[in-house]
């Protein structure tokens, strides 16, 4: 009984890391541009399981939430970033634009708002010409 509260305890604790650890990383900005983009827009991309799991109209918010809250993370992430590419001032007022609409896509999404989630999602879905045409 002792060895299998032992092992339920380390299971806790290494779940626990692997939860808080990327939220640490991701709120001290020190995740690069590149990355965040791939975990957001790459072939395995949070963008894409988010249009996956909402391609049939229903959605589910227990898959959708946590998915939501990362690209709200990452997307709070990249404005801490510099651009490696064009004007600082530009960079921080489309990056700020994505955040907030990663921000209320996370709200949306908390909140079980179709109509809320499906606005920002439109919205961060559309976002990508602006920001690559002046930083990519």
């Amino acid at each position: 009984m002792r060895n299998l509260m032992t092992k339920i305890a380390g299971f806790l604790v290494l779940a626990a890391g692997v939860v808080v650890l990327p939220s640490l990383v991701v709120a001290d900005g020190e995740i690069g541009t590149g990355k965040i983009m791939q975990k957001l827009h790459g072939k395995k991309g949070i963008h894409k399981e988010i249009a996956k799991l909402t391609k049939s109209g229903e959605a589910d918010y227990t898959k959708l939430a946590p998915l939501a809250k990362e690209y709200d993370d990452l997307a709070t992430a990249l404005t801490k970033n510099e651009p490696e590419v064009g004007d600082k001032a530009s960079w921080t007022k489309l990056t700020k634009s994505y955040a907030t609409d990663a921000t209320a896509l996370h709200t949306a999404a908390d909140k079980k708002d179709d109509a809320g989630f499906k606005s920002a999602f439109g919205k961060l879905s559309k976002s990508c010409k602006a920001c690559h045409d002046n930083h990519r």
